[in-house]
């Protein structure tokens, strides 16, 4: 591999940025942030589908290097600026799969909460699919079918269809007018085992903002199973009926702001 800045002035700008912070003899210090511009650098476009490193492993290695005695700060950042990139190259050869939700055996529970009790039921998926680097998620994207909501703790028809009518309508999720919610992952950060940290942005009635949440994926041959619960706040999105945060006197009418999305996900690997 050739390392040049030819006519990609944001690779040289990248490359003054780390010569520049080498002459002042200092470290970067988000390490994360430099190994993507690096995997960025190297292979243009495809720095999302790398394995990402963990990055406490190489900040201790980092703090290793440091203490090794004669070595002058300069000297610590290029050991840990060759580190980095040998992880890059070694990574890059780590080839990414899709994996495609099954619609019919995953599943996606609600739940929504007021003073005086809660309501509860699932709501489908209509597509996704998750892309995994190595063993662990690089990005994603999934839409769901807003009119497959159900509910399932009212026995009877006629309140059964009333919530399910006041739900669909302009109060909350206006399902006519925006029949799809969706969510891609931006940012995946391990934690530990099988269980990352999801940083991704949903989208309910044409707006968008940032959730973050906790998921477990497991991968055995050509399937994948995610399991996770995402706290969404309805009031984000413009869903205010019966919120105690924009409305006084409500009294035991509050409906509380958040309600959760339990998901438990299955996807077979692109073929």
């Amino acid at each position: 591999m050739n390392l040049h800045c030819g006519s990609n002035s944001a690779a040289c700008n990248f490359f003054v940025f780390i010569l520049f912070q080498g002459d002042k003899g200092s470290l970067i210090l988000n390490v994360s942030e430099m190994y993507h511009n690096l995997s960025e650098f190297c292979y243009p476009g495809k720095a999302k589908q790398l394995h990402f490193c963990n990055v406490k492993t190489i900040q201790i290695i980092l703090k290793f290097i440091k203490m090794k005695k004669g070595l002058n700060q300069s000297q610590v950042f290029l050991r840990g600026f060759f580190l980095l990139l040998t992880l890059v190259i070694v990574n890059s050869n780590i080839k990414a799969a899709d994996y495609v939700v099954d619609k019919v055996a995953s599943k996606v529970k609600w739940e929504g909460k007021k003073v005086t009790g809660k309501h509860n039921g699932t709501i489908a998926f209509d597509s996704g699919t998750l892309t995994l680097s190595g063993d662990k998620v690089a990005g994603g994207s999934f839409v769901i079918d807003m009119k497959s909501i159900v509910d399932e703790d009212l026995t009877d028809p006629a309140w059964n269809k009333k919530l399910i009518g006041h739900l669909s309508s302009d109060d909350f999720f206006s399902i006519d007018k925006f029949p799809q919610a969706t969510m891609v992952v931006k940012k995946v950060a391990s934690v530990t085992g099988d269980e990352s940290h999801i940083f991704a942005d949903l989208t309910i009635k044409g707006v968008t903002k940032p959730v973050e949440f906790n998921a477990k994926v497991k991968v055995n041959g050509d399937k994948l199973t995610a399991q996770g619960v995402i706290t969404v706040n309805r009031t984000q999105f413009g869903i205010k009926y019966g919120s105690g945060s924009f409305f006084e006197g409500l009294g035991d009418k509050v409906i509380y702001d958040d309600f959760t999305l339990d998901f438990n996900v299955t996807a077979n690997k692109k073929q």
